[in-house]
Parts: structure tokens; sequence; C-alpha cells
């Protein structure tokens, strides 16, 4: 299985951080995907997201990318109200972005990780199923 997406928390003091990683965890995806075989603690899916244990003085995208180990899909918690930065790698170095609300973070994500389906696709199918992701300018 692969590691985990890092969430980089720019903007959060510790105690809205462990929020919104209840947040993050209290989606429905993991029961839809789980369909009830087992606790959802103990789904791969519950720990999708992990907070980064340290975050480096440059914060430019780039700098948490490396710091990452150049992984597909990065998380950062910047403290804005409208959700979490996704940024997608794509294997030609092209980026996209797109902020999501904290309940559909673990959908997106896997989406991208496991379905090789980008933002972009992503985002146009949740204009037409009404998730809550957002296009994002950081």
């Amino acid at each position: 299985m692969d590691p985990p997406v890092m969430l980089y928390n720019l903007g959060l003091s510790s105690t809205d951080l462990e929020d919104l990683m209840k947040e993050i965890r209290s989606t429905s995806y993991i029961d839809e995907v789980e369909s009830g075989e087992g606790p959802r603690e103990e789904s791969p899916l519950y720990n999708e997201i992990v907070p980064a244990k340290e975050v480096p003085k440059d914060t430019s995208i780039e700098s948490l990318l490396k710091h990452a180990g150049n992984p597909s899909v990065l998380a950062i918690a910047d403290g804005k109200k409208d959700g979490v930065l996704i940024v997608e790698v794509k294997p030609d170095g092209k980026r996209n972005e797109l902020r999501v609300a904290p309940k559909d973070v673990i959908e997106v994500s896997c989406n991208c990780r496991i379905a090789n389906m980008d933002l972009l696709e992503f985002k146009a199918m949740a204009d037409k199923t009404g998730s809550n992701v957002y296009d994002s300018k950081r």
C-alpha cells in the first residue's frame, strides 16, 4: 500500500488541526467503501491523510513537495475556512490544485492516487454530484 498523503499544517493551532482531522475522518466515504466490513478506524482509508510531523520553514508548494518525498498528492491546511488545499503532481511535473471541504478530502485523495482521476476530472464530476470542492487560488 502507498504511504499516506501528508497534511501540512500552515496556519492552524494544534486543537484546530485535531478538529480538522476528526472532520476529515468523519467522511461517509469510508463507510461507503468499506460497506460495514469492520470498524472504520481499521480501514486503510481512515489513515489516508495524516498530519506531517514537521513543516519546513519554506512553505512554498515546491518545498512541501520536496519535503514529502515528491508524492503524487499533497494536502495543505492553510487556515482558510473553505477547506483543505489538495495539490496533485502529474508524472510530467504539471500540477493541479483544488480546495476541498474536509469531509471530501479522503475521497479526492483516493480518486487521484488510486483511480488515477486527476483533480480537474474530479472537479467536473463533483460539479454534477454536488461534492464540496472549489477552484483553489492559494
